[in-house]
């Protein structure tokens, strides 16, 4: 129930809540995080065979641009 400040009274926030509240989060921050990690991998191995060619286009790229290959 609201008080006269708009906030939420103390018979809200039970003792026991209060108690579990900060590992409860910390548990599901922690399994979102592991389920967005874990989706990530995929994205991770799908890009990694394009890597090699694209290394390789950047360096002939960054020798093009040298002022020591402008002869």
């Amino acid at each position: 129930m609201l008080d006269g400040n708009n906030v939420y009274g103390k018979d809200l926030l039970h003792d026991s809540y209060k108690k579990s509240a900060s590992t409860k989060n910390k548990l599901s921050f922690h399994t979102q995080l592991g389920v967005h990690l874990y989706n990530s991998v995929d994205e991770a191995e799908a890009i990694g065979p394009a890597l090699p060619k694209r290394a390789e286009i950047e360096t002939l790229n960054m020798a093009g641009n040298s002022p020591a290959w402008s002869g």
